[in-house]
């Protein structure tokens, strides 16, 4: 999967870093995404879990090829609550 990420003109760095979000972390849910829908304004949008637990969403548009990673960022309490009731009924 070849993933890029959007720079931050201002830091010249990821813009997913601005939110304590590293790279490896974003490529953790990529990987297996728990969920992937649209988001409201057209960009995708996938949820799921890194290898250590930590909760993300991860904001990229959708293309034929390789994934531009618009921006990642740790979820608030009630959609991670939502999150896990949805991991809860994927198992059943």
């Amino acid at each position: 999967m070849d993933i890029e990420f959007y720079v931050n003109p201002r830091t010249g760095e990821p813009h997913c870093l601005d939110h304590d979000v590293t790279e490896e972390a974003v490529v953790d849910v990529l990987d297996a995404p728990l969920e992937r829908r649209p988001g409201n304004e057209g960009p995708m949008i996938a949820s799921g879990q890194t290898r250590e637990g930590r909760w993300l969403r991860v904001i990229y548009p959708e293309r034929p090829t390789g994934i531009p990673v618009i921006t990642a960022f740790p979820p608030g309490p009630k959609t991670i609550a939502g999150l896990r009731r949805r991991k809860r009924r994927k198992k059943r």
